[in-house]
């Protein structure tokens, strides 16, 4: 039995990209403008999983709601991201894939 793993992709239009990424941003984008001023889109994908989805917004605005752990510097972060909603339609894919299985 293997365990499935399944990858979010981050990449952000650059309205919604955190400004302390903008800088990294931008190099990146020399090579792939479909990056999250981290990563290149591509580097986020696990070999041999399944792609979960896209998120319009960047690698840390998906993780952590920064504006609100380190409120002196919120003004460096767009992390207005929609987490439950994000988290209960990753449980609802992974629970269609891993029903469709065979066990």
């Amino acid at each position: 039995m293997s365990v499935p793993i399944f990858s979010l992709v981050t990449t952000p239009r650059p309205d919604r990209l955190s400004p302390v990424l903008t800088a990294v941003y931008r190099e990146l984008a020399r090579a792939e403008p479909r990056n999250d001023g981290m990563l290149f889109w591509y580097d986020q994908l696990v070999s041999r999983g399944s792609l979960l989805g896209y998120v319009n917004a960047d690698h840390w605005a998906v993780a952590t709601p920064l504006t609100r752990e380190l409120r002196a510097m919120g003004f460096l972060f767009h992390d207005t991201v929609p987490r439950t909603l994000l988290v209960e339609a990753a449980i609802e894919v992974v629970d269609e894939a891993l029903g469709a299985r065979p066990r």
